[in-house]
This record gives structure tokens, sequence and C-alpha cells, in this order.
């Protein structure tokens, strides 16, 4: 029943059995254009999800500014979802211009309209912006909470690279 209600939502994320030693992330959303959004277009490259809010945008510009020069090789695909359960309705349609006008170069910004995705990965958004290390097979490799983790984020991004560049 829950993973009907989530498809409804537009959201579907597959996670392992207990007994498995990796997480493999799948998400399915909607950007700020209102384009859909499927995280296996980004299968073949290090993918780092960062989760966002209005409370925490301004550590959301420089942690996405950071994986944002990551990104400029093309190995690396920075995702911003962004918490829009906090904005009121009538607020809505502005906010989500707003985060369209922010797209950068390597980065796709999200729009978590009712917060189910932050629900789905267990973040926390409004008090840091978490961030999620995929490697390219979608296997969750690093969860890192706020700003100060984020050259803990980069260092594992770059061990992924490396390994990466090592199988050329």
């Amino acid at each position: 029943m829950r993973a009907i209600r989530l498809a409804l939502l537009g959201l579907l994320v597959f996670l392992p059995s207990l007994t498995n030693a990796t997480e493999q992330v799948w998400l399915k959303s909607w950007d700020g254009h209102g384009r859909p959004f499927d995280l296996r277009s980004a299968r073949g490259k290090i993918v780092a999800i960062t989760f966002a809010s209005r409370d925490t945008k301004d550590e959301a510009a420089e942690v996405n500014d950071t994986l944002a020069e990551l990104a400029a090789n093309g190995t690396v695909q920075v995702i911003c979802v962004v918490d829009f359960s906090s904005v009121p309705g009538i607020g809505r349609g502005m906010a989500k211009k707003q985060v369209a006008e922010h797209d950068r170069p390597g980065q796709i910004n999200l729009v978590d309209e009712k917060g189910s995705l932050k629900k789905a990965f267990h973040v926390d958004p409004k008090s840091r912006v978490d961030i999620l290390v995929l490697d390219a097979h979608g296997n969750l490799q690093g969860r890192y909470a706020g700003l100060g983790k984020l050259d803990a984020a980069v260092q594992k991004i770059d061990e992924l690279r490396a390994g990466i560049e090592a199988k050329r």
C-alpha cells in the first residue's frame, strides 16, 4: 500500500533488504521547471544529492557551489532536492520559479513539494543541508549531515572518481 502511495506522489525509492551491504537509491521526481526526473538518467556518474529548505538556503548555496566545481568534468552529477513542505501553498509557484532560476551546470534542482523525499531519505533539511553520495551504480556510499561534513563528502567523491579513472 505504501509503495502505491509513493508512486502516486511521483516518488519511487528502492531500498534493499537489511541483509544487503549496500543501499541502492532510486528517485523519481520533478525539477523546478516541472519536468520529470529519474535518477537512472545519472547512471555511470557519481551523484551527490543535497537536501535543502528555505531555512538552509544559504548553507545549500555554499555546499552546491563546492559540489558544482566537482561536476565540471562531467563525472559527477549534483542533484539538489528543495523541501517545499514549509512553504505556504500560495507562495509555492513563486518558490518553484526561484528554484528553476538557480540551475547551474552539472546540477539539477528538484522540488520536494510535500516533503515526501525528505521523509523517504530520512534527512532534515530544515536544520542542515544533508548530502548523500552515490557511486556510478547508484549505491549509497555516504551520508553527510551539514556544512561541517562537506569536506568528507568531497573526499568520498574524489575517492570514487579516482576509482573510475583507474579503471579506464
